[in-house]
């Protein structure tokens, strides 16, 4: 098992703790049009909430603006952690690059606008579905679903359709071969 899963998975062990700090983990590929306005709005909502957080983003190999904009947001948003994720790229690898730099005690993982197999997109699919099958706490969250204002999608499920369906039945698999071996005691 990876290290920082295996530092995530303790994390959690004590699930009746408050929350000391959320983590919030952004993959980030050529996000300088939108990356500015993503992080001042999230972290002004957690700020008003009262929630104690960090904001991880990971620039995955941008060849645009997005390092910049983010080294210029971290000088008054000091909740704000960039992160360089020099390669191998990939949605997914982000993300992992993102929980092995969070200090948080609790982790959520954000769109720009545990061990992982998915180095894109799909990564969507394998957490949720390997969170539940391993027998961790989950709970949906409401979220608002707005259209990108800048730039172009990145997800062509025409590409992804088969990745997708990959992790489903991988983690299928694992549920059914894995005789409980995941199940918290």
């Amino acid at each position: 098992m990876d290290a920082h899963v295996e530092s995530l998975e303790n994390k959690f062990d004590d699930q009746k703790a408050p929350l000391r700090l959320l983590s919030v983990v952004i993959p980030a590929h050529n996000e300088e049009g939108c990356i500015a306005s993503t992080v001042e709005h999230l972290h002004l909502e957690l700020r008003l909430q009262n929630v104690p957080h960090e904001i991880v983003v990971v620039d995955d190999g941008s060849t645009d603006a997005t390092w910049q904009k983010l080294l210029g947001l971290r000088e008054h948003i000091f909740a704000l952690k960039p992160v360089q994720n020099q390669g191998p790229h990939g949605f997914g690898r982000a993300v992992e690059k993102g929980f092995a730099s969070m200090s948080g005690d609790a982790a959520v993982v954000m769109m720009a606008d545990l061990p992982l197999l998915s180095p894109h997109f799909n990564l969507t699919v394998e957490l949720p579905l390997k969170t539940i099958v391993r027998g961790y706490s989950w709970t949906v969250m409401p979220i608002t679903w707005r259209n990108r204002r800048v730039g172009n999608s990145k997800l062509s499920i025409k590409e992804m359709g088969s990745r997708y369906l990959f992790i489903c039945l991988y983690v299928w698999l694992e549920k059914y071969f894995s005789r409980g071996d995941y199940k918290k005691q």
